[in-house]
């Protein structure tokens, strides 16, 4: 394949669940009721090889334990970005067991290989964090001052900020500079209807690690991002997810996805 492309497709049942790909979250689901959706995984892939998942399965809200009916399936699929037409191919399909007794939780790792026309650095050489009050300080004056700058709607600040993620994941999914434009300019049309406003960062948010605790995010007890955008009018939410690293010849926080 010229430009393999990897998603990762899932459908859940009577669980809340988390799944990673090479420490980094794919998706969560802290919810009631059940879910099916695909999310595409290459910005998480930042070179040919072996790639870790894991999966972790807790009760949903109105359960004690995972049961009987408590289910995740995924299957991991590439397709060739520049062949559409092409079927997609399996690379890893699997289902948890069944919980014929009651369990508190479920976890499963593994690793699938995969190849892709490119290497990226992501957060391969940064800095191992250790959370602890300097950085919790650190990552909650971060997160204001990019609230700040949404609030202002200063886009041209908030791209500068985004640039090493935008390369990358750029790089990844093998999007255009025209492309990439474009895309960015419909979310700043988008963002800057007057209706849109960052919400206020609640108090009851937490720093989670990731990427083999090279990686940093300030999240809602949903796991949702801490910073989002609202309209009340229309009752629409867009989220602004930030995962925040050191690289090793810096010492100070930036975004990488």
């Amino acid at each position: 394949m010229d430009k393999p492309f990897y998603k990762i497709k899932f459908s859940s049942t009577s669980c809340n669940f988390e799944i990673r790909i090479n420490d980094m979250p794919v998706f969560s689901y802290v919810d009631t009721g059940m879910i099916s959706t695909q999310y595409p995984i290459n910005h998480l892939i930042l070179k040919s090889g072996n790639q870790g998942i894991s999966l972790k399965l807790w009760p949903q809200n109105s359960q004690s334990s995972l049961t009987e009916h408590s289910k995740l399936q995924i299957s991991i699929l590439v397709n060739d970005a520049s062949d559409p037409s092409r079927m997609p191919t399996e690379v890893l399909v699997f289902q948890t067991p069944l919980f014929d007794k009651p369990m508190p939780f479920f976890e499963y790792k593994t690793n699938f290989k995969v190849t892709v026309p490119y290497l990226l650095k992501g957060w391969s050489d940064s800095s191992i964090f250790q959370i602890n009050q300097s950085l919790t300080n650190e990552v909650l004056a971060f997160y204001s001052n990019i609230h700040n700058i949404l609030k202002e709607k200063d886009f041209v600040a908030y791209k500068k900020i985004y640039l090493t993620k935008l390369k990358e994941v750029d790089t990844s999914i093998y999007s255009s500079q025209a492309e990439t434009d474009s895309e960015w300019e419909e979310l700043v049309s988008f963002l800057n209807d007057p209706e849109m406003q960052i919400a206020p960062i609640s108090k009851n948010v937490s720093l989670f690690l990731y990427g083999d605790e090279k990686v940093i995010s300030l999240q809602q007890p949903n796991l949702e991002p801490a910073l989002f955008f609202e309209n009340k009018t229309e009752k629409t939410q867009y989220q602004i997810p930030l995962f925040l690293h050191k690289p090793k010849e810096s010492d100070r926080l930036e975004v990488i996805r």
